[in-house]
């Protein structure tokens, strides 16, 4: 009897909900409505909070700021903590569209207002995607890297490297080929001053009986490596 009075009280509470047009709120929003609200956060002013917090080392205040500037398609966030004593420091995060890509980066500011920042920029083209990523520390060292992937006729090709102030560096080239038979891959590594470490390619050919796969490898002195092998159908 207890659950039969629990389930009728049950369907009169939904009726009397439903009759005052009360319903449970949508998990999900459809896609104009999120659209909506992209667009009237994009055109709003730059948003801002702050507070204070009193520690034993004394009282820090943070602001955080964050805006979209859609005409020159940009988008930052800072945030700032400043000390008992007025020092601040800092970090501001960006991102900007590009004709082809898009660029990030991010700055970070301590307490002596000494900077270090990093950077990372896409591009996509028809037959290419590159990447570049640059670097420098408070101190003023300086890193960059770039990665370069292009469509070829018969393959693909890609190009690595990387410097830095301190005299590092070295590239990486690299190269697919591929035929109805066979297909090579090759790879060259050089140092900061373009001389060769080492090469090496591989080609694998194809026949009615099965595959054969050789590699020729070359050291920094020249001497070369080779190794065979055949794989068999069965």
């Amino acid at each position: 009897m207890k659950t039969t009075s629990r389930l009728a009280l049950s369907i009169a509470a939904f009726a009397v909900l439903s009759d005052l047009g009360v319903t449970a709120p949508a998990h999900a929003q459809s896609q104009q409505e999120r659209e909506e609200r992209r667009d009237a956060r994009r055109k709003a002013d730059p948003v801002s909070r702050s507070g204070d917090v009193t520690t034993r080392n004394g009282e820090f205040s943070r602001r955080v700021e964050a805006d979209i500037d859609t005409e020159g398609e940009r988008a930052y966030r800072s945030r700032t903590v400043t000390g008992p004593e007025g020092e601040s420091a800092g970090v501001l995060g960006e991102i900007s569209r590009t004709e082809d890509g898009a660029t990030t980066s991010q700055v970070f500011t301590d307490r002596e207002g000494d900077t270090a920042g990093r950077s990372l920029s896409r591009s996509v083209e028809e037959d290419a995607y590159t990447r570049e990523r640059e670097a420098y520390t408070r101190s003023g060292e300086t890193a960059s890297a770039s990665d370069t992937i292009e469509r070829t006729e018969d393959g693909a090709s890609r190009s690595r490297a990387f410097e830095t102030s301190t005299g590092l560096g070295g590239a990486v080239e690299s190269e697919v080929a591929r035929t109805d038979v066979s297909g090579t891959f090759s790879r060259t590594a050089t140092d900061a001053d373009g001389n060769t470490l080492g090469t090496r390619e591989t080609t694998v050919t194809r026949d009615e009986d099965g595959a054969s796969k050789s590699t020729t490898v070359t050291d920094a002195d020249g001497e070369v490596y080779e190794s065979t092998r055949d794989i068999d159908k069965d």
